[in-house]
Order: structure tokens, then sequence, then C-alpha cells
């Protein structure tokens, strides 16, 4: 009952956090980049209910013209407007709720892990209001990465449940998270990779033979251990089943949906180095080091401070993985997290960095902090009261920072001023051409289309 009552209580806290700090966005507009090939200009598709089974078997354009397949946060859109018609302050309501129920969750795995509750409380909070998530609250379609994060987290709370309960109805959670994220974003594919990472760093917290004091004294015979180890890879076995009749499942509605063939967008192997470098470079810098965030960034310029900031977070890891004051396969199952759910945006040709993609590979650093800050106050208790106003002063600054990143997206005009600031000549100058033409000034569209 305390429990429930705790994590209730915090629950009421990111909501008031959340709609204090994101709730002005309800009256924000609708962007002319995915929400309106997705919305605006779809509307009378997407309100009219016969058209919601057809959606898990179209594209994002529901012409069969595009390779962007995102089933479930269509639906999501078509329900909204099926139910409230084309009112964009209902879009932009759900993303808040969404938001808080997604660090919400994300409070919860935590917990399922085993890490301090505390501790996990205070830095969930405080990337909550990190301004580089500003734009999965306040910009609609990034909506998908939400539900990819929410989904993926559902599926691997089950799947820990299920390695250490078994029953059935956890396995077919398991089966019916994972088909609900791939349809979500083809980034949930990964699953089966991190949750292999996942029984290496966490087995004396997950596996009951782990925890076993038995285990830990060795007392088990030779016969018992060789069925304890049986019934581990029968587990482990169904897990795989059922995860790759999911997956299974996605490729045939996908198919469905995009069965002409596309030229590729793929990176050659050059181009996916100078990406992978790019994106860690500054994903990692504003992550630490906020200050200014793109709203749409193509040309990533490498500054000595981004180097430096770099240079000192890896620094630290290693000093950490050498010193091993946090477990050792701890660090690197985060470290993992993080770089395998960035890994999938360094193989697109024309890269775009678009911080709201941030939201699933931050879990792993968030971990990091956690069991840092867990070693901190244990071992060096008077540092407490430092921490604490060290806090405030991030949570503080963080808010601030957010609040004011929230404007860029109040109106189309201010996102295409910020978009085109941000990646002059590339893509955003085009859309930004349009937005010119639109407002009758031909003289900058002229302009724009000469430099690109």
């Amino acid at each position: 009952m305390n429990f429930i009552k705790s994590n209730l209580f915090f629950l009421i806290v990111l909501t008031v956090v959340i709609f204090a700090l994101y709730g002005k966005s309800i009256n924000f507009e609708l962007m002319d980049l995915d929400d309106k090939a997705s919305i605006t200009n779809s509307i009378y598709y997407i309100s009219d209910i016969k058209n919601l089974p057809k959606i898990f078997f179209q594209d994002t354009t529901y012409k069969h013209e595009s390779t962007y397949y995102r089933p479930v946060l269509m639906t999501s859109f078509s329900i909204e407007s099926i139910i409230f018609g084309h009112n964009t302050k209902i879009y932009h309501l759900t993303n808040i709720i969404m938001y808080v129920f997604t660090m919400y969750l994300i409070y919860l795995f935590f917990i399922k892990l085993r890490l301090n509750k505390n501790i996990s409380k205070a830095v969930v909070l405080l990337f909550t209001v990190h301004p580089i998530l500003t734009s999965n609250v306040v910009y609609v379609s990034p909506r998908g990465e939400m539900f990819l994060t929410i989904f993926l987290l559902l599926a691997f709370i089950s799947f820990i449940n299920y390695i250490e309960n078994a029953g059935i109805k956890n396995l077919i959670l398991f089966f019916i998270f994972v088909l609900l994220a791939v349809l979500s974003k083809e980034t949930a594919a990964m699953l089966i990779l991190i949750s292999a990472a996942f029984l290496y760093a966490f087995k004396n917290e997950t596996w009951p033979l782990g925890r076993s004091a038995d285990f830990q004294l060795g007392s088990l015979t030779d016969f018992k251990l060789s069925r304890l180890a049986a019934w581990q890879k029968k587990r482990l076995i169904n897990i795989l089943i059922f995860f790759t009749a999911a997956v299974l499942i996605y490729i045939i509605f996908r198919f469905i949906a995009i069965s002409h063939p596309q030229p590729s967008a793929f990176a050659t192997f050059k181009i996916f180095w100078v990406n992978a470098f790019n994106s860690l470079m500054i994903f990692t810098e504003k992550i630490f080091v906020p200050g200014y965030i793109s709203v749409l960034l193509y040309d990533v310029q490498i500054t000595a401070g981004m180097i430096l900031v770099n240079s000192v977070i890896v620094c630290f890891v290693i000093f950490a993985l050498i010193k091993n004051f946090i477990d050792r396969k701890k660090i690197l199952f985060c470290i993992f997290w993080y770089l395998l759910f960035l890994f999938p945006n360094f193989f697109i040709f024309e890269q775009q960095i678009l911080f709201h993609r941030l939201l699933l590979p931050l879990i792993g650093i968030e971990i990091f902090l956690v069991l840092l800050v867990e070693y901190i106050l244990y071992n060096y208790v008077s540092v407490k009261n430092f921490l604490f106003i060290l806090y405030i002063f991030v949570f503080v600054s963080f808010v601030t920072a957010s609040w004011f990143q929230a404007e860029k997206y109040r109106t189309q005009q201010s996102f295409m001023i910020n978009s085109y600031a941000d990646s002059v000549n590339r893509i955003s100058s085009v859309q930004f051409v349009d937005f010119c033409i639109k407002n009758g000034d031909y003289r900058q569209a002229r302009q724009l289309l000469a430099e690109r």
C-alpha cells in the first residue's frame, strides 16, 4: 500500500510539473512538416471511421507513396480526429498526457531494475524538464517516439516478469507489447539485443537462481544446477519464439503497406561513420551541457567545447570501468543501451539531427546517473547537501531553458524561422521557400531557390 501511495504521489508531481511547464503548448499550432502530411492534408481520410482499420496496411501518406510506416502513430491521430474533429488542442493535450505517462513508466522501469527509488525519482524528474526533450511534448509528430518508449518498456517489464515468475500471461503481454513497439518504430527490434545485455548485467537481480541463498553459498547440487539451467534455457527460447512472431507480423503488415520498390536512402560505409561521430558528439554534449538546442540541424560543426565535453565524459566512463566502483557490467549495459538505440540514426544518408530521438537512448544515461549518485551518497555522505543544491540549480536551469525552447514551436512562423536559422541551404530551406511564397515574400523565396 505504501508503494502505491509513494508512486501515486510521484505521478502527481510529474503531472503538475509537466503541465506547468508545457501546458501552454495546448494552444500551439501544428507544423507544416510531419504534422501537415500526417494530419492536416489527410484530415478527411483519417476522420472517417471506415478508414481506421486500413491504417495498419498503409504508409503515412495513406497513398502507398512513402516508405515511412508508423501505424500506431497514425491510428492515434485517426482516433482523435474521429472523436474530436480537427482540433489542434486535442493533439497537443494528448502529447502532454503521453509525456507524463512515458516519464512515469521510465521510473517504474527503474524500480523493476531494483534501482534506488528516491534517486530514480530525482533523476527522472530532472530529465523530464530537460530542454533536449522539449520537442517530444510540444511538437505533435514526435509522439511516435513516446509510443516506441512506452511499448518497449512495457515489453521489457513483461520480459523481466516472465524470466522471474514464468506464466503464460507475461509471455502474451510480452508479445503484444513487442508487436505494438515495432509498429510504433522499427528501432524496437533492438529489444532482443538489449534484453541479452540486461541478463548479462543484471543476472543476480533477475534470475531467481542468482538471488538464491543456496546458490550464493554454493550448496546446490550438480543435478539441481542442470535442472535450473534447462529451465532458464526453456524460458529464453519461449521469449525468442514470441519475439520472432511479433516481428514477422510487423514485416507482413509493412510489406502490404509498402510493396513497391524504393530508392535506397541508406548511408554508405563512410557516411555511416561520419553520421555516428557527428551525432554522438552533439547528442552527448547537449545532454550534459544543453546550451542552444536546434529545431532542425543538418550540418554539425565540431567545436572545441564539444570535443572537451565529450573527452571529459569518455575519460570519466573509462575511469569508472577501471575502478569498478559501480558494477562494470551495469556500466557497459548503460553504454550499450545509449549506443544501441541511437544506432539506427547513423544509417540515414542525409542525416537530420532531431533531438526528440533521444527519448529512448537517454534511459541508459539516466540509469548510469542513478547508480553513480547512489554510490556517491553511500560512500560520501558529507556531499549530500552539495548535491541537493546542485540539483536545484540544474533543475531550475532546465525548466527555464525548456520554457523558451518550447516557444520555437508556438507557431508555424517561429518554427520555420528557427529551422531555417539552424540549417541554411539545406532541406529546411526548401520548406522555407514554401513558407515565404505563402506569405508573399517572393524575393526571399527566389533567393533561397538560388542558394539551393
